[in-house]
């Protein structure tokens, strides 16, 4: 996704000055989804270890 956005905004765009700060927000955006989503998995995959520890 971030790959797509990075040459549609360099490539594609029509406004020469949009390439360069639209593919860099949407780099910043796809790394915070990547880092929730990261914490997000911890988080389950914690919850769940203590759950079965509770249940031994």
């Amino acid at each position: 996704m971030i790959l797509y956005t990075y040459y549609y905004y360099c490539f594609v765009s029509a406004n020469s000055e949009a390439p360069i700060f639209g593919a860099g927000l949407m780099m910043v955006y796809g790394f915070i989804a990547f880092a929730v989503a990261a914490v997000g998995t911890v988080v389950v995959v914690i919850k769940e270890r203590m759950a079965e520890k509770k249940r031994q």
